[in-house]
């Protein structure tokens, strides 16, 4: 089963991204310098914050900007998207901050300090399910699961390790595979097992 990709457009581009997402961006750092001195995940300059994504979700604009940590870290900062009644999340996890704002920040390979895949935006807009998040580098395939148990591999985009997926809600989106780990994105009362990073539990 195969659902269409989004297109994005990103601001400041001289062409439109599309499939999953922006390879390239314009970097959108206010000035400050981020630091976490006793983080694993090092820091990261204000100049090397790039924008890779955006997008609509429940009429707000969300943003997705990356940048590469001193440590080797993929590091993304999310804006516009707050927790809705547990299907849709920005993640925040300890290590360097970008203004202010935790940013959540994947170890350079799947290890125990981070899981291979986090979720920034995810739930249901309308009658669509929305799904952007991120690969650890070295996840090489990446399938969405459906409710009824079929699956369809996600494009990964090679520089920012972004995923996009939009396709209809009826086909009901349950978990993520990476390589040969699964974990849950549309998280219910009854099964909260194993959810993916960024994934809020039901109440």
């Amino acid at each position: 089963m195969s659902w269409p990709k989004w297109t994005l457009i990103a601001v400041g581009l001289t062409a439109a991204c599309s499939l999953t997402a922006c390879s390239s961006g314009s970097s959108s750092g206010s000035g400050s310098t981020t630091t976490t001195p006793e983080s694993k995940a090092g820091t990261i300059a204000a100049t090397a914050w790039k924008n890779v994504a955006q997008g609509t979700f429940a009429k707000k604009n969300w943003t997705v900007d990356a940048a590469r940590s001193s440590a080797g870290w993929r590091c993304y900062d999310v804006q516009g998207v707050a927790s809705a009644s547990g299907s849709t999340t920005t993640t925040v996890a300890g290590g360097p901050t970008r203004d202010g704002r935790a940013v959540h920040c994947i170890a350079p390979s799947p290890s125990t300090d981070t899981k291979p895949f986090v979720a920034f935006v995810n739930g249901t807009d309308g009658p669509n399910w929305v799904l952007v998040g991120a690969a650890a580098d070295g996840v090489k395939k990446v399938s969405i699961v459906f409710g009824n148990g079929t699956t369809s591999k996600l494009n990964v985009d090679p520089k920012s390790r972004l995923v996009i997926w939009k396709g209809p809600a009826s086909v009901k989106p349950k978990q993520i595979r990476t390589d040969n780990t699964t974990c849950t994105i549309a998280a219910t009362s009854s099964d909260q097992a194993n959810l993916c990073a960024g994934v809020t539990a039901a109440a």
